[in-house]
């Protein structure tokens, strides 16, 4: 057996020992064939927000690797090693001031937008609610309203519901400031607008937000928690089988968005949370308006009668939007923006149109604040019902006649 072994050992060649100097050269060459590969994505990808910023990124991760690595990779796969594993991509990281600069750059681009979209035909300008001077008629109406009344808390509580609050001074002190100046606060008037919340109802608002302002609720919290109590209380009166049967209504459409046959190229992509709007099909002073919007959203982008492509919203037109701000300032959230109502509007001036912001109709941080934005929403729907939604209706008519004519010429 031992002569066996000493014979099969003098029969092998001696290994050949690799030339380190032409291994050398071909893991160079192949390094570069390697390299070649470590391109960015094509531009058009729809994933890539920002294709600039990631092929910079890209390229520097690519840099940073050392030519052992390409080396290694082209060694195994001329060994057949196809099992290597992955490694992850390189990041750079931003420095602070860099980082600093983004933010900065993102929470002026609205400013930026609005700058650019005064270079349009049909121009954007910011108004203040105290300019008085050139503002519209009906607005000026509207905001002498608000002043006198609303803002100061006067007038904002039904006379029918007096005998309630009489039982519930001992919910909250707030309570107890509204019975002691009763005249102030309750009218007949306010009957007219709907109904007045009751003080359960108000502290469960008022409870709600609070719980929501105490754990740093994101927008979403606040919109189921707080906001939509405050529409349904104000908009949707809890009546069964009539609920829903109403002219004005509300419903949340964080989902729907600008169609770009209406959008300015250099608009935002905006999108809002909530909307007030009409269902013709409640409008019993006119049964066939219902039928006429229908005729001419089959002419309208998307069959739309609305600015949006949202299918719950094709033909039931839009009054008022609502959107959901909550504001960062450092760590936490501006708790006083969360609780804080702000009125916006908009009027046209000839090419022009006036953005006027911002009034603060209530806060739902204490309970006449609350009364006071649910009488401010009443207000909104009574201004829809006898002022937008006739002279909408106007309008779609002769739209409808032109359409009409159009099609027998």
């Amino acid at each position: 057996m031992a002569q066996d072994i000493d014979h099969w050992l003098l029969s092998v060649e001696a290994a050949e020992v690799p030339n380190l100097r032409s291994e050398k050269s071909f893991w160079s060459k192949d390094c570069k064939r390697k390299r070649m590969r470590l391109t960015p994505p094509p531009d058009d990808e729809p994933e890539m927000a920002s294709p600039k910023k990631r092929k910079t990124g890209y390229a520097t991760a690519a840099s940073a690797h050392s030519e052992s690595e390409a080396s290694l990779s082209s060694f195994d796969e001329q060994h057949g090693d196809n099992n290597v594993t992955p490694r992850p991509r390189h990041t750079t990281r931003l420095s602070r001031s860099a980082s600093h600069h983004s933010t900065q750059s993102g929470a002026s681009s609205p400013r930026k937008h609005l700058a650019a979209m005064n270079l349009f035909e049909r121009r954007i300008k910011m108004g203040n609610f105290s300019d008085t001077v050139m503002m519209p008629g009906s607005l000026l109406a509207l905001r002498q309203r608000l002043v006198s009344q609303l803002l100061r808390g006067r007038k904002i509580l039904g006379l029918t519901s007096k005998p309630v609050f009489q039982q519930v001074d001992v919910l909250h002190d707030d309570f107890g400031t509204l019975m002691a100046d009763a005249d102030f606060f309750f009218s007949t008037e306010r009957d007219a607008l709907g109904a007045t919340p009751t003080p359960d109802d108000a502290m469960y608002i008022l409870e709600s937000a609070a719980e929501c302002a105490g754990h740093d609720q994101a927008e979403c919290g606040w919109s189921s928690d707080v906001h939509h109590e405050i529409l349904s209380q104000a908009l949707r009166r809890r009546q069964p089988g009539r609920t829903y049967k109403t002219l004005v209504k509300f419903m949340a459409c964080s989902t729907a968005t600008l169609m770009k046959e209406y959008k300015l190229p250099s608009a935002p992509d905006k999108k809002v949370d909530y909307c007030i709007y009409l269902d013709p099909a409640y409008d019993t002073d006119d049964p066939d308006m219902g039928n006429l919007i229908d005729n001419l959203r089959s002419q309208l982008p998307l069959y739309s009668i609305n600015i949006t492509g949202e299918i719950s919203l094709l033909k039931t037109p839009l009054a008022i939007p609502i959107e959901i701000k909550t504001l960062r300032r450092g760590r936490g959230r501006c708790s006083a923006a969360s609780h804080s109502w702000n009125f916006v509007a908009a009027t046209r001036r000839g090419n022009e149109t006036v953005i006027w912001s911002d009034m603060c109709v209530g806060s739902t941080s204490d309970v006449i604040g609350i009364y006071q934005i649910v009488a401010f929403l009443q207000i909104l729907r009574q201004w829809v019902v006898e002022t937008y939604w006739p002279w909408l209706k106007e309008l779609i008519r002769r739209a409808h006649f032109d359409a009409s004519a159009s099609d027998n010429t």
